[in-house]
């Protein structure tokens, strides 16, 4: 697969996330039996984590540019998807790694460490990109995503190093994401209540700047993520006061009929891999028994002409057939 074919079917993938990312396993019968044979209708989605793998070692600096290109053209509450992709590649490259004799890492080390996490912060804040107040509903799961990765990469202390980075470091934003509302809210400036009162949005905002280490970038990743948490308060705040807000719109799409439309996408393929229903009571016993008890007597005399009359409609029938 040459580079041109390489990026058009890594975009395809990338777009088709909110489809694959999250599909569960068919353990239906027929579905069993379809994927057996190779029809199945899902296989026309390829695992986008396992298309990654296959092709990366050849297409890593094109797959690195569609990332950025293909989110930056998605509607910002679907960008999530991306991250959580991105993570996932991280998850699945890490225990790959390793260094040769001469100390140099071997291509999923080069991968994970030059691109992928040096390029982390430039991620997340595309995800959380500044004055869209809308991509904050995406906030909590980035959170979570990125305390995963300082999860993972901690797990080894000889692949980076944050000690040098003590004063302005991981711990010191760890501990800020750990703040509640509250403690936050107390601490705003007069300047900001002064902006909440005037219903004013005009905010200075952290973006991301390239950084020479893959420690840097993670801790500008948390600077981002405590940055957006602080305006998502502002935005409760501005909410509790005024009731109703005139946020500045920073999108021309069609932001709830696209969501909608990625939900009942998400639904319907949910659905598809159900092929039971869960009910606690399927061998209670109380409504056939209630049904059986209530023709206790036996039959009565309608009972009988009933029957009479299906046996002469069946033996109509049956002299039709003959005939």
């Amino acid at each position: 697969m040459d580079a041109f074919e390489a990026r058009l079917q890594f975009v395809q993938v990338i777009k088709n996330l909110h489809k694959t990312l999250h599909k569960k396993r068919d353990t239906s019968p027929s579905g069993a039996a379809l994927s057996s044979s190779g029809s199945s209708s899902g296989s026309a989605f390829t695992d986008p984590v396992q298309f990654y793998l296959k092709h990366f070692e050849h297409h890593y600096e094109d797959f690195q540019q569609c990332f950025f290109e293909t989110a930056l053209n998605m509607d910002s509450l679907d960008r999530l998807n991306v991250l959580i992709y991105w993570s996932r590649i991280i998850s699945s490259l890490w225990p790959r790694c390793l260094k040769n004799v001469d100390g140099q890492w071997n291509i999923q080390g080069k991968v994970l460490f030059e691109f992928l996490l040096l390029d982390l912060n430039k991620m997340v804040d595309i995800v959380l990109p500044k004055e869209d107040w809308k991509s904050l509903t995406n906030l909590d799961v980035s959170i979570e995503v990125l305390q995963f990765i300082i999860s993972l990469v901690k797990s080894d202390s000889n692949a980076l190093n944050f000690e040098p980075y003590k004063e302005d470091g991981l711990e010191k934003y760890q501990k800020l994401l750990e703040l509640d509302r509250s403690h936050i809210v107390d601490q705003f400036s007069e300047s900001i209540w002064n902006k909440i009162n005037e219903k004013s949005f005009e905010f200075e905002w952290v973006e991301h700047t390239k950084q020479p280490t893959c420690e840097q970038s993670i801790i500008q990743c948390l600077q981002i993520l405590v940055d957006r948490r602080s305006k998502a308060f502002i935005l409760q705040e501005a909410y509790r006061k005024h009731l109703v807000l005139n946020l500045p719109n920073t999108s021309q799409l069609p932001t709830v009929l696209h969501r909608m439309e990625n939900d009942r996408e998400r639904h319907k393929k949910s659905k598809e891999h159900r092929w039971f229903i869960e009910r606690d009571d399927m061998m209670d016993t109380i409504e056939f028994d209630t049904i059986w008890n209530s023709f206790s007597l036996g039959m009565n005399r309608n009972d009988y002409q009933n029957i009479k009359t299906i046996q002469e409609i069946a033996q109509a029938s049956y002299k039709y057939l003959e005939n």
